[in-house]
């Protein structure tokens, strides 16, 4: 069989070939060659059983994707695109009892995947006292249900947190977020300001007209030219 006696390209080539026929016969095969050390060999391999059955291959693939911090993630989330459903099944299985070193990479692999996790998973992430699962979690923040969460982290004392919990509140915040952001336009990070002046254009709640309104109010004059440089940017002046 090419698929494992052949050579290393004949084994791959068959590898694609039986991923584009779907043929379960060679999953067995298909599974060691995934093991092996060769990273093309492998990711190919991975390729072909996820076209056979996602299901199963998202299974076996997220906790090995979570693992091999030494592949890429968009690699990972390129292969993972054709099982999006079992994989979001898979993370929020696998999330709640994952080691702490391990959380921010399985973040990024749902955020790369644009994935909803639930939000009891999502907000253990917010509340973790290690800097890098809370703004991994905030990344993935999609929906408003861990809103009051995302809220509290604006005042955090680390800026790169202030930073992704505005970002956030720009994708699933409201009217009421307004002020929050605008306080923000006077941190004294810039990237802080910057974000915020991003996140207060991307709020649905907010017009042209009002958003007009609130920088014509502001009296510091550095969140003015921070709010006036974002509007710039997306063509609203």
């Amino acid at each position: 069989m090419l698929l494992e006696r052949g050579t290393r390209t004949a084994r791959l080539l068959a590898a694609l070939v039986l991923g584009h026929m779907r043929d379960k016969d060679a999953w067995p095969a298909l599974l060691r060659m995934a093991g092996q050390a060769d990273n093309t060999v492998a990711l190919t391999a991975l390729w072909a059983l996820v076209r056979i059955d996602p299901r199963a291959a998202a299974d076996y693939m997220v906790p090995l994707f979570i693992q091999r911090e030494d592949w890429a993630l968009s690699l990972a989330a390129g292969i993972l695109q054709q099982a999006i459903a079992p994989a979001t099944v898979a993370l929020a299985r696998i999330l709640p009892d994952l080691e702490p070193a391990r959380l921010p990479r399985a973040l990024r692999i749902a955020e790369a995947l644009h994935v909803t996790l639930p939000a009891g998973v999502l907000r253990t992430a917010l509340l973790s006292e290690a800097m890098p699962v809370v703004i991994a979690g905030l990344r993935s923040v999609r929906t408003p249900e861990t809103i009051a969460e995302v809220r509290a982290l604006l005042a955090h004392a680390d800026w790169q947190v202030r930073v992704q919990a505005a970002r956030a509140l720009g994708r699933v915040g409201g009217r009421a977020d307004a002020d929050r952001l605008l306080a923000l336009l006077a941190d004294r990070e810039w990237w802080v300001r910057y974000r915020a002046a991003q996140a207060l254009l991307e709020l649905p709640a907010l017009s042209r007209a009002e958003l007009e309104s609130l920088r014509a109010s502001l009296t510091d004059r550095f969140a003015a030219d921070m709010l006036s440089q974002a509007m710039a940017e997306s063509g609203m002046t």
